[in-house]
């Protein structure tokens, strides 16, 4: 009973992850593929089912009916609700089931089993390669049977035939199977260069931190979220106090470490969930989600005194840095750019007032 009941829980993961998660390209590609299956399903076994109720082989035209009315049924369920998985298990068990009746009958004169070809192909396309190879191979098992040995069939095929038509048919399998391993193969290399490209196009080279791209998008799903959750969230923008000096006096690549050491700085003293970006130069931006403006202030003041105390060695030359900081908290209602023109205006005041400061003050506000 133990034993029974985990074959079948095995089954069941099989089926349900037989075609697993995709992106957005090939979820389409497939939902494509299917309806394309059961149009041609349609316009080329109408006519033969046709055929075959005119030759008097009843049978064999009530299951040709039977299967357009699932190709009919597999696409307008499709079109209706979306849902790919269930619809590309009704077509390939009932494709499945179809192929082995006309390979086990032999159809019209022994000419049913010609269409053995397109399972293969099928199932590979729209499942996975493994679970494609799973059913591949069972279906090539059933297959043996029916053309080898004639009491498990209803038609007896001649011996070279049925060679011939079993080494045609493990010939169109195995390419089948090679092709979509390739195709996979492609694709998932073609989605990881995808993945690397959009990082490094929302990620800045130097720093390793977010670029005013990439942070662009997580401050606009914090304004998403705080419409739904009516809290709101900060941001600060900080700039490095004199950077130019400190590239006139210790050179390009001292400024370029100077940047490169701000971010392991930052790090020891933001959340989890805050996130920093470069905003450009020797600017950067701090996204706090679910912050007020104290809780905004005090952590811009934990990172003018961290910065103010690092202590960055270039050639043996020490180089002390100060960072000036705008605060502003963001409400319901208000934009995140409103936001960020007002931190970068407390900022040049910051800048102006002697730098290695952080403002609004709390009771200013």
């Amino acid at each position: 009973m133990v034993m029974a009941n985990l074959a079948k829980q095995a089954i069941s993961r099989i089926l349900d992850n037989g075609i697993r998660d995709e992106t957005n390209v090939d979820l389409i590609r497939k939902i494509r593929l299917i309806n394309v299956f059961c149009l041609i399903g349609v316009l080329f076994v109408l006519p033969i089912s046709i055929r075959s109720f005119e030759l008097g082989h009843y049978i064999i035209f009530s299951i040709d009916i039977l299967a357009i009315i699932f190709f009919i049924a597999s696409f307008v369920y499709l079109g209706r609700t979306s849902k790919f998985v269930f619809s590309a298990h009704v077509f390939v068990h009932a494709l499945f089931l179809i192929l082995l009746f006309f390979a086990y009958s032999g159809g019209v004169e022994g000419t049913g089993v010609v269409w053995i070809f397109i399972f293969p192909v099928v199932a590979l396309s729209l499942y996975d390669l493994e679970l494609g190879m799973v059913y591949s191979v069972v279906f090539t098992i059933c297959l043996t049977g029916f053309l080898f040995y004639p009491r498990l069939g209803a038609f007896d095929y001649p011996r070279e035939l049925g060679f011939r038509i079993f080494c045609s048919y493990l010939i169109v399998t195995i390419l089948a199977i090679v092709c979509e391993y390739y195709r996979r193969k492609s694709f998932n290399r073609m989605e990881e260069l995808s993945r690397q490209l959009d990082i490094m196009s929302k990620h800045d080279d130097l720093t390793g931190l977010m670029n005013r791209r990439g942070i662009y998008d997580r401050l606009e799903h914090e304004q998403a979220r705080m419409t739904r959750k009516k809290m709101s969230f900060s941001v600060i923008l900080g700039d490095i106090d004199g950077f130019k000096k400190i590239n006139d006096e210790f050179g390009h690549d001292a400024g370029d470490q100077v940047l490169r050491e701000l971010p392991k700085v930052f790090s020891a003293h933001i959340r989890a969930q805050d996130i920093v970006a470069r905003w450009g130069g020797e600017e950067f931006l701090f996204l706090l989600p679910e912050t007020d403006f104290k809780g905004a202030y005090i952590l811009g003041e934990k990172i003018r005194k961290a910065v103010q105390e690092t202590i960055i060695i270039h050639s043996g030359r020490q180089i002390r840095i100060t960072m000036s900081l705008g605060v502003e908290e963001i409400s319901p209602g208000q934009s995140h750019e409103s936001g960020i023109v007002s931190a970068d205006r407390y900022l040049l005041k910051a800048k102006e007032e002697g730098r290695n400061r952080v403002l609004p003050l709390p009771q200013t506000l």
